[in-house]
């Protein structure tokens, strides 16, 4: 099996069938726009030739999703965000749901397999599947089975090597398991494997799952919650959340998207302590550092979001800032690869810096406030040595302090402070020398530490209590594939 490529290809005009009653596919130009989604959701060119007949042009998008080992489940994602949960896209995910296993192992063989796994416990199952499926597998809730993981696997596309997810599953699902059992899941896949032409690929991703018996995050490894949020309406009353997350960056970053909430601001603060709950719940026995990001626009930058509760219901709320490190991130940078040179280039030196020495300079940082934009562009660009920056005034919308976070995204800068009420108190300028040029913890738990000061302490108007970082690492973007401004 080669992925995409191999999907039954008798299936290819039933699956056309099936998009022609897709509304956003009537016009040429939607379904352009739908190719040029795809490639953003696959990292990479998608190519497919246009045609003006509605039936050309989406066969030649199906045959070029069969050609790419995750096509079908980028489609699949885009025309769930574009089309939502309508009758159409019920019948095209149930197609192409079928089309990935049509022909892989028969019926008999897979149940046999279910009856190896019945009543097996596997602890750290949900780890493991998050591990081999990555951002195409889709969430199970906690407690699921080990049949309802392997059924979910099933449905996936094939590595980029060609194994199908469910045999990498059971590669690595074979170690965790008592003897005797993980010699009958090594010859079940031996045989699927034999049959279809893939024992080298197979013997390869066994030799690794040997030299690495256990798929969890390590003791104090860093786990990460990704939390998007952005206005749905133009009245910026109602906002969709989006988040990401993943446990075990060792194989790079692959974060699992999860499903979007739309409500009001209430409403997503509470969905928010929805996600943080579980991730602890699911997280719990692994024992990582779990940091929480949130990517926000412009017009929303400036929420206090670290203060906002990090469980559903409390007598005693708890933010979420004073028992995680919390901080913000810049949509719009995420979002333009124009701006990706610089910031990286920022980055790595902001890098080398805290770990070489685990602090700033005082030289690497730029106080902003009383320069116009163009200054402070100008400042940023003929110092490459400048890798922090604390803002002069808050950046609410229409003020300067907005104007510096837009420059200051724009030439790369990764790390930014600001109060979200008063950056020229002197109490504040204290707080973020100390977390800029401080020694022993790093900058993200010297600023967790500075907000659990101030609850301590128990006063109102601490700094902490309205302290902001921006810290943006390039190397862990999320693609907010249809996050555009809300059309008025």
């Amino acid at each position: 099996m080669a992925g995409g490529a191999e999907l039954g290809r008798s299936s290819s005009l039933t699956l056309v069938s099936a998009l022609l009653r897709v509304p956003f596919l009537n016009e040429v130009s939607s379904r352009t726009t739908v190719v040029q989604l795809v490639g953003e959701v696959l990292g990479e060119p998608f190519s497919v030739a246009e045609h003006a007949h509605p039936f050309q042009h989406i066969w030649n998008i199906v045959e070029a999703c069969r050609r790419h080992p995750e096509g079908f489940d980028a489609l699949s994602h885009v025309l769930g965000q574009v089309e939502g949960n309508s009758l159409p896209m019920h019948e095209v995910d149930r197609i192409i749901g079928d089309m990935r296993t049509t022909g892989l192992w028969p019926d008999t063989e897979y149940q046999r397999l279910l009856a190896l796994l019945s009543g097996v416990s596997v602890p750290d199952l949900p780890d493991i599947y998050q591990h081999v499926t990555g951002a195409a597998g889709h969430r199970l809730p906690p407690g699921s089975t080990v049949a309802e993981h392997l059924n979910a696997a099933n449905v996936l596309n094939a590595d980029s090597n060609g194994l199908p997810k469910l045999l990498s599953l059971i590669e690595h699902l074979a170690p965790t398991v008592r003897a005797d059992l993980s010699a009958e899941l090594h010859a079940w896949a031996d045989a699927q494997a034999g049959r279809l032409g893939l024992v080298a690929e197979l013997q390869s991703m066994r030799a690794r799952c040997a030299r690495r018996p256990e798929v969890r995050a390590e003791s104090r490894s860093t786990a990460y919650l990704v939390v998007l949020i952005h206005p749905d309406n133009p009245s910026g009353q109602r906002c969709r959340l989006a988040h990401w997350r993943q446990l075990d960056l060792s194989e790079g970053w692959k974060p699992m998207r999860g499903s979007d909430v739309v409500g009001d601001l209430d409403e997503i603060k509470h969905a928010v302590a929805g996600l943080i709950e579980q991730v602890e719940t699911e997280w719990s026995h692994l024992d990582p550092d779990v940091r929480i990001e949130f990517v926000l626009p412009n017009e929303l930058i400036n929420l206090d979001v670290d203060q906002w509760p990090w469980e559903t219901t409390s007598s005693i709320p708890q933010p979420i800032g004073t028992r995680f490190p919390v901080s913000v991130r810049a949509l719009e940078r995420m979002r333009e690869d124009k701006y990706h040179r610089h910031w990286r280039l920022r980055w790595k030196r902001l890098n080398s810096w805290l770990q070489d020495a685990g602090t700033l300079p005082e030289e690497a940082n730029h106080w902003a406030g009383g320069q116009n934009p163009d200054a402070l562009g100008g400042v940023l660009m003929r110092d490459m040595s400048l890798l922090s920056m604390v803002l002069g005034e808050p950046p609410e919308p229409g003020s300067s302090g907005l104007d510096d976070v837009v420059v200051g995204v724009r030439d790369g800068i990764p790390l930014m402070l600001w109060h979200r009420k008063d950056c020229a108190s002197e109490e504040f300028r204290d707080l973020v020398k100390g977390v800029l040029h401080g020694e022993g913890e790093p900058v993200l738990e010297r600023v967790r530490l500075a907000r659990a000061d101030a609850r301590a302490e128990r006063k109102p108007g601490h700094a902490g209590n309205a302290l902001t970082v921006l810290w943006d690492d390039p190397d862990r973007v999320v693609t907010p594939t249809l996050v555009r401004p809300p059309k008025g």
